[in-house]
């Protein structure tokens, strides 16, 4: 695929006819008479200028904090050229822009809205971000629109504050902001038109956007966009534009236009070389690279301008602030944790496991129970102990956390066991449910006596405490007991049993994890650590290094919005046990 396939122009748009006239004071527009017919032929004369005419009538705050007219820079105009085209075809209105840098598109998406509301009667307008700092933020550009208008363009209005603009009746349209992340986002209007701010930050993403496009009808006149900042190459935001830029090669303007900017295209982003000091002719190979994709000298003097006093000297701040084409921008924003090959290797080991439950026989041994797959409630098991054989179990215990943070009938986390084979370096058995944890603990002593009495390492944050508690309540006495080092909290007197995870032991955890997959220095894997879940791979590909904020240089590692991290976390305290409390190393018992 072509690195500026994302783009939406594929032909070079020249200024509207007219630009070079000075225009003439805007009249009051007869916007009461307007209907979606009448905006579809508003928006198909672009290229004339009225719709640049009128936009020019609504007031911004340019960066330098002056208050000016909105005049559409060439970015801004790409967003409108391709809306303006789907809208001539009689075609709903889409586009989803991945934002490189400031470039206004918040700002020109605003003023379309606005415009309409302002223009037509009974028009319904949705303004969402991933917080409420940032919905308010975006929602005041169009505050300030209304403030400043032009008294021949005003109507009445019915309410103004920093949630809604509603206008007086007859005319009742509503310019409405909410913060993003719940189920009900929009659901209590029927929209025309969605301004999704910052889609790969929302907390659940995929729920909210199905639950506002129940309120928001595929007809033409209607108005859509996505636009964010990109967040790891998975996710809704990040499959919504693939999908796009798929889509953009049978029909260019059928469904969501992609847009993207590269940095190279933008004419500030230069600077004069001087007495060639910086050794243009000695190029790297990503320098070599880009000129041969035909950036000049003076666009590599300013890259490397830009990396060595506003990145730090370094180059991976510079291409997550300013990617040269599409797939870099996801690439550097959401970083895989570990190591790609690695994580191909568990993809072509995945095989079903036997899926039982375990239960005791009336001798108290544990025996298996066959599972009906539809039952969550089971373990999935690939390899059975052996006879001499020594495991651990890590537990990440579900501390009820909402899949859905905003709404309290979505499903909370989940709780997982996952066995670890000391001899054979690999997961053997895996248990994932939504249990309370009396019932976990159960789980946890059939799974640690089937496993030859092994060495248990329950996760004591939150809610674990009580997992040990029960253990304890049971004579399970083979748990995993944390050096003084890792954690002087003691829980009890005397007490340092289970695994504690924080900021420390956590990186550590991440750190092993990736150590104990990857090949040798000779690129074998005889060594490395194997397993075959599927649910333990589909967590390893999604735990990523993510931006704090759209705005932020900062990463923690964690999983991707809607993803899971529990049988991993388990898998890594498992291995955690093994490396901290070995085999040979005499066990320390709990003596209840």
């Amino acid at each position: 695929m072509e690195e500026n396939s994302g783009q939406i122009a594929k032909k070079k748009r020249g200024r509207p006819k007219g630009s070079k006239n000075k225009p003439k004071p805007p009249k009051a527009q007869p916007y009461a008479k307007q209907n979606m017919k009448q905006l579809k032929q508003v928006l198909a004369k672009t290229k004339s200028g009225s719709l640049y005419e009128q936009l020019q009538n609504l007031a911004i705050i340019d960066k330098g904090g002056r208050m000016m007219p909105l005049v559409p820079n060439w970015a801004q105009r790409e967003l409108i050229g391709a809306l303006s085209e789907q809208a001539k075809r009689n075609l709903p209105m889409r586009a989803i822009i991945l934002k490189a840098r400031q470039m206004g598109m918040s700002t020109v998406t605003q003023a379309l809205m606005f415009l309409n509301c302002n223009g037509l009667p009974n028009y319904s307008a949705l303004v969402a971000a991933h917080n409420d700092d940032s919905s308010t933020n975006v929602f005041d550009k169009a505050r300030i629109m209304q403030e400043m208008l032009p008294d021949g363009m005003k109507r009445p209005m019915a309410q103004s504050n920093r949630k809604e603009l509603i206008w007086a009746a007859p005319h009742r349209s509503r310019l409405i902001v909410q913060t993003a992340g719940r189920k009900s986002l929009g659901r209590s209007y029927t929209l025309q038109s969605l301004h999704a701010s910052e889609l790969a930050f929302w907390p659940n993403p995929t729920e909210s956007m199905n639950a506002v496009s129940q309120s928001f009808p595929n007809t033409p006149g209607t108005l859509m966009v996505i636009e964010s900042t990109a967040n790891g190459m998975a996710g809704e935001f990040y499959t919504r534009w693939v999908n796009a830029v798929k889509q953009q090669s049978e029909d260019p303007f059928t469904g969501f236009v992609p847009i993207f900017l590269p940095w190279t295209v933008f004419a500030d982003y230069r600077m004069p070389v001087k007495d060639h000091r910086d050794g243009l002719d000695q190029l790297d190979e990503e320098e070599a690279r880009l000129r041969a994709d035909g950036v000049d000298d003076e666009q590599l003097e300013w890259r490397r301008m830009m990396i060595r006093d506003y990145c730090s000297g370094d180059v991976m701040t510079f291409k997550q602030e300013y990617p040269k084409s599409w797939q870099e921008a996801f690439q550097v924003s959401g970083r895989i944790v570990f190591d790609e090959e690695a994580m191909m290797r568990h993809a072509g080991m995945i095989r079903d496991g036997k899926k039982v439950r375990l239960a005791r026989d009336s001798s108290q041994r544990i025996m298996q129970i066959s599972a009906d797959e539809m039952i969550h409630d089971h373990w999935e098991i690939w390899n059975e102990p052996t006879e001499y054989g020594k495991y651990t179990i890590g537990v990440d215990v579900a501390e009820g956390n909402l899949v859905d943070p905003l709404d309290v009938r979505s499903k909370t986390d989940y709780s997982a066991i996952v066995v670890y084979s000391r001899k054979h370096n690999r997961v053997e058995a895996v248990y994932r449910s939504r249990v309370p944890p009396d019932r976990l603990a159960e789980q946890v002593i059939l799974g640690g006596r089937y496993y030859n009495t092994a060495l248990v390492a329950p996760e004591i944050n939150g809610p674990g405490f009580a997992v040990i508690e029960h253990l304890r309540a049971n004579s399970y006495r083979k748990l995993y007991v944390r050096e003084s080092a890792e954690d002087k909290i003691r829980e009890s007197s005397g007490s340092m049993y289970g695994w504690k995870t924080n900021a420390t032991t956590r990186d550590k955890m991440i750190d092993d994890w990736d150590m104990a997959i990857r090949s040798d220095a000779n690129g074998s894997y005889e060594d490395s650590l194997d397993l075959y879940s599927d649910i333990l791979v589909d967590e390893e590909q999604s735990f990523v290094a993510k931006q704090r904020g759209p705005t932020s240089r900062q990463t923690r590692r964690e999983s991707l919005s809607g993803k899971h991290d529990d049988v991993l976390f388990a898998a890594m305290i498992a291995l955690q046990a093994h490396l901290r409390q070995p085999a040979e190393r005499p066990m320390i018992v709990i003596d209840w």
